[in-house]
């Protein structure tokens, strides 16, 4: 969720601050705000690629344009997964 909320954030959509505030509430609550470091972007991608939110080939990811307020998109490309995975 927190990976999803920077990807919104990049895009523009989402206000950095809701970002922090996610991400706060995912440290309180014991839940992770950034991936495993052991684990490489391609091994994300391939589950991403294998997860039920693929539809003909596309991964359309869920993204935050403010709190409680959702998108679908199926433009957000490998690359910006990868750049924010290996941000970490």
């Amino acid at each position: 969720m927190v990976l999803a909320s920077k990807v919104s954030v990049v895009r523009g959509g989402l206000d950095e601050a809701v970002l922090q505030k996610l991400s706060l509430l995912h440290e309180v609550c014991g839940l992770p705000t950034q991936p495993p470091s052991d684990l490489p972007a391609a091994v994300f991608l391939e589950a991403m690629r294998s997860d039920k939110k693929v539809t003909t080939g596309k991964i359309h990811h869920i993204l935050l344009s403010k709190l409680g307020e959702t998108l679908i998109s199926d433009c957000v490309t490998e690359q910006e997964v990868v750049d924010l995975i290996s941000a970490y």
